[in-house]
C-alpha cells in the first residue's frame, strides 16, 4: 500500500478538514499510510479520524512587512506570508521538503498548500490537488482579479503576480520549467474539486478533474428538527463576528418564520432570552443532510462549501459575506440568480424585505433548481469514492 501525504496549509475555517476528512478516513481504511500535515491542529478534535493517521503541523507561514495595501488577487494573499521574500520563501520550502524527506511519500494530495508543491518539484511522486475553487488557479493563465471593483486594480494584479513569481522562480529548481504565472504552481496529475461546474471559476480538462459530490463526513453534528408550524422553513448558518450576525438574528425572530439557526461563537452576541424563545438558536454544528432537503431558504456567509451543499439540493440563498473570499462567491450567486446579497449597511427592514423577496420571487428557487437537476447526474458529478479510486490509480 502507498504513503500519502496531505497537505493543508492557508485558509481558515472547517471548510478544509470538511472535505479532505472523507478521503483520509477511507485512504486508512484501505490500508494506506496517511499523514496530514495541517494548519487546523486546534480543531481536528472535531473529526473522527483514525487512529492510525500521522499529523504534523505545517511549517509556520511568516506574516511580511510586505503586506500590499490592495487585495487584487491570490498572489496578493501570498505576499503576506512569505512570497514576496525570496529567504523567508526558502525556509518554508525547506521545511516542506524536510517533511517530505520524513515521509517518503508516493503521492502528494494538496490542498491550498502552494509551499508545498514548490518544495515538491523535485519529487517524482504523484500530486493531486483537492479544493472548492477559491485557490485552485489554473495553469496557463494569469491571477483573477478578486476586487474588481477597485479602480486601478488590473495593473497592481499584474504587478503582485510578477512579483510572486519573481520570487517563486529564485527557489525553484534551476534545472526544472519555471513558472509563467502563479497557477503554473497548480499543475498536478489529478483535480478534485469539492464544488459544482457552476461555482467553478474556470473551465477544467474533465478528463483530470472531477468535481465531487456532497459527502456526510466524520465531524461531530447533533440532529437539529423543524417546529412544523406550517410556516416557510429557513435554516441560517451564521458566525457571531461577522458582520450584521446580530441584526440577521434578530430578523429571523421576528420573522414569524420556522427558523433553524447555528451560530458559531452564539455566546459572544448575548442574544435576549426571547428571541431563544421565537427560533432554534443552535451554538454547534448539526447534521445538514435532511434539513437542506427540507429547507425553503438558507442563509449563510457564502462560504463555497455551504453555498455548493444547499444549490446541489436546489435551495435559494440569502448571504452575509464575511470575507474577500465570500464576496467573491456572493458574485456568483448573484450571477447565477440564485439568491441575493444583505449589504453590510442593510437595516432590519432592509433584510426582511430581503428575505420575503427570495421567498416570493420563483425565479430563485426555479433556478437553483435547475443547476441541482443539472448535476444530479454522474455525467456532471462524481462521488468521493471516485475521488479515491482517481487517487488509487494514480498509484498503480
Amino acid at each position: 500500500m502507498a504513503n500519502i501525504l496531505v497537505a493543508w496549509e492557508f485558509g481558515g475555517g472547517l471548510g478544509h478538514l470538511t472535505h479532505l476528512a472523507p478521503f483520509i478516513t477511507t485512504l486508512i481504511e484501505r490500508g494506506h499510510q496517511v499523514t496530514l500535515v495541517t494548519k487546523g491542529l486546534g480543531v481536528l478534535y472535531r473529526f473522527e479520524f483514525p487512529e492510525e493517521l500521522k499529523v504534523l503541523p505545517v511549517p509556520y507561514a511568516l506574516t511580511s512587512e510586505d503586506k500590499p495595501k490592495a487585495t487584487a488577487c491570490i498572489a496578493s494573499i501570498l505576499m503576506q506570508y512569505g512570497y514576496s521574500n525570496r529567504y523567508a520563501l526558502e525556509q518554508m520550502v525547506k521545511s516542506w521538503r524536510s517533511i517530505f524527506d520524513l515521509v517518503k511519500p508516493d503521492l502528494l494530495i494538496c490542498d491550498y498548500a502552494p509551499t508545498a508543491l514548490i518544495a515538491a518539484n523535485k519529487m517524482d511522486c504523484k500530486k493531486v490537488i483537492i479544493g472548492s475553487g477559491f485557490a485552485e488557479l489554473k495553469p496557463g493563465l494569469p491571477c483573477r482579479i478578486l476586487t474588481p471593483w477597485v479602480d486601478g486594480i488590473e495593473s497592481i494584479a499584474v504587478r503582485h503576480e510578477g512579483k510572486v513569481v519573481q520570487t517563486v522562480n529564485k527557489i525553484l529548481d534551476p534545472e526544472r520549467k519555471t513558472i509563467k504565472y502563479l497557477g503554473d504552481l497548480f499543475s498536478s496529475d489529478f483535480l478534485l474539486m469539492t464544488t459544482l461546474p457552476e461555482l467553478d471559476h474556470y473551465q477544467r480538462d474533465r478528463s483530470t478533474t472531477y468535481y465531487i459530490e456532497s459527502v456526510k463526513n466524520n465531524l461531530f453534528t447533533a440532529k437539529a428538527n423543524w417546529a412544523e408550524n406550517g410556516k416557510p422553513k429557513v435554516f441560517a448558518y451564521l458566525k457571531a463576528h461577522a458582520k450584521n450576525t446580530g441584526i440577521m438574528i434578530r430578523v429571523l425572530a421576528e420573522s414569524g418564520f420556522d427558523v433553524i439557526c447555528c451560530c458559531n461563537g452564539l455566546a459572544k452576541l448575548n442574544i435576549p432570552s426571547d428571541i431563544h424563545s421565537k427560533i432554534q438558536l443552535l451554538d454547534y454544528p448539526v447534521d445538514l443532510s435532511e434539513l437542506l432537503k427540507t429547507a425553503d431558504i438558507v442563509v449563510n456567509h457564502a462560504s463555497k462549501e455551504l453555498v455548493a451543499e444547499s444549490l446541489s439540493k436546489g435551495k435559494p440563498q440569502l448571504v452575509l459575506p464575511a470575507q474577500l473570499e465570500q464576496v467573491e462567491n456572493t458574485r456568483l450567486i448573484e450571477k447565477l440568480n440564485i439568491g441575493l446579497n444583505v449589504p453590510p449597511q442593510s437595516s432590519p427592514q432592509d433584510i426582511l424585505i430581503t428575505l420575503r423577496r427570495l421567498l416570493d420571487e420563483p425565479k430563485y428557487r426555479l433556478a437553483a433548481e435547475a443547476i441541482a437537476e443539472r448535476n444530479a447526474t454522474k455525467a456532471t458529478m462524481h462521488s468521493y469514492m471516485d475521488g479515491v479510486r482517481a487517487i488509487e490509480n494514480l498509484l498503480k
